[in-house]
């Protein structure tokens, strides 16, 4: 049986994991300054999982370092839908119409 330190290790794995892609999907689209290629709008329903992450799950099941770490991926991720907004309806150069 897994403990809840073990799980607790696992999840930070997998939460700076996902706060390093999210950086880089945050430079690469204030550097691109354009949506190309997805669709972006799924990143909603991504982040809203990130934030029941960082206030519901890991504080409930006792994970208190794992839920730190999510903040990192909050944030990226947060200003990344943001930023995909407004370069999508917004900003002319936008490479699909969305």
């Amino acid at each position: 049986m897994i403990t809840t330190e073990q799980a607790e290790v696992v999840n930070i794995g997998f939460e700076v994991f996902c706060a390093v892609i999210a950086w880089i999907n945050v430079y690469k689209i204030f550097k691109d300054k354009k949506v190309q290629g997805m669709f972006w709008q799924s990143w909603i329903i991504f982040t809203a999982w990130r934030y029941w992450d960082l206030f519901y799950m890991y504080p409930a099941l006792h994970m208190p370092i794992a839920a730190m770490i999510t903040v990192g991926s909050v944030v990226g991720q947060s200003i990344w839908t943001l930023a995909a907004f407004y370069f999508a309806y917004f900003k002319t150069e936008s490479a699909v119409p969305l």
